[in-house]
């Protein structure tokens, strides 16, 4: 009796318009393929989660592969088609997993579809896949000192002095918003760019043919794309202010960086500092 039901599946997962099918979505088909089919006593498996990945270990294994996740819900590559592309939810998680040195995901290419996976399970060891490294500490480290060094020298020397190039990140970003206000926007896009050239260059390495190579650029800068567009929607580009309102806007965004300055510098650098006199002396009688 399974046969037939495992039959029906197979039916109508040939008849499934997409490359990809969501656990949640596999779940639908077999109900409609099979309605009489129980999947947890087939996998004796009466309660908790977990049951339909066992059950398409067990007996849909040459049909179906896990390639990931979309959101929350398992996503599966269906043998035999070519995606050509993830989900969005997918695609992002590329990108997720291969900034964060602490994910336990691997990152995989599959040459023969070809397409980048995030998920649990590493490169099968043979050439058919590919492990891609993932972004190391030393890495973002090494971007972090690489921004620094693009900020003003007095800026620079107080996240060098204060020692937070090799502190946590939070201290980091804390030292860098009292040095320079207003520069973790600067420092955001900056480490997305270096972190894309440093993505690029572990699939440059590999030695791909063209063809392949041009696909899975495309999927790296889609995967890209996909995990900053909630930002870019939360993100409104400002009114363009009158010419008089941004000179305002200049002058106080300049105050606002000499005062940070000055709080950051030794007495000798302060000794170096000139000034007109008439603002030295209007200061002291306040």
């Amino acid at each position: 009796m399974l046969d037939v039901h495992i039959a029906a599946i197979l039916e109508a997962l040939s008849n499934w318009p997409e490359a990809t099918i969501t656990g949640g979505q596999l779940n639908k088909l077999i109900q409609g393929a099979a309605p009489n089919l129980d999947i947890r006593a087939m996998v004796g498996m009466p309660t908790g989660s977990g049951a339909l990945a066992a059950f398409v270990l067990r007996h849909l294994s040459d049909d179906l592969e896990q390639i990931g996740y979309q959101g929350k819900d398992v996503l599966y590559s269906i043998q035999g088609r070519e995606a050509s592309k993830l989900p969005d939810g997918a695609a992002s998680q590329i990108w997720r997993t291969f900034v964060s040195p602490s994910s336990s995901k691997h990152l995989v290419l599959k040459q023969s579809i070809p397409l980048l996976l995030a998920r649990d399970a590493p490169a099968n060891g043979d050439e058919a896949e590919i492990e891609i490294r993932k972004a190391d500490l030393d890495e973002h480290d090494a971007i972090r000192r690489a921004f620094a060094d693009t900020l003003p020298p007095v800026a620079a020397t107080a996240l060098e002095r204060s020692g937070a190039a090799d502190a946590d990140f939070n201290k980091w970003i804390a030292t860098l918003r009292r040095a320079v206000p207003g520069s973790v926007r600067d420092w955001g896009e900056f480490r997305r760019q270096k972190l894309a050239e440093l993505f690029r260059s572990r699939i440059m390495d590999i030695g791909l043919s063209p063809a392949i190579q041009s696909a899975v650029l495309g999927q790296l800068t889609a995967a890209e794309r996909g995990a900053y567009s909630a930002y870019a929607k939360a993100t409104k580009l400002p009114r363009r202010a009158s010419s008089s309102a941004g000179a305002k806007d200049t002058f106080a965004r300049a105050r606002r960086l000499v005062h940070a300055a000055v709080d950051l510098m030794t007495l000798d650098e302060l000794r170096t500092i000139r000034l007109p006199l008439g603002v030295v002396l209007d200061a002291d009688r306040d």
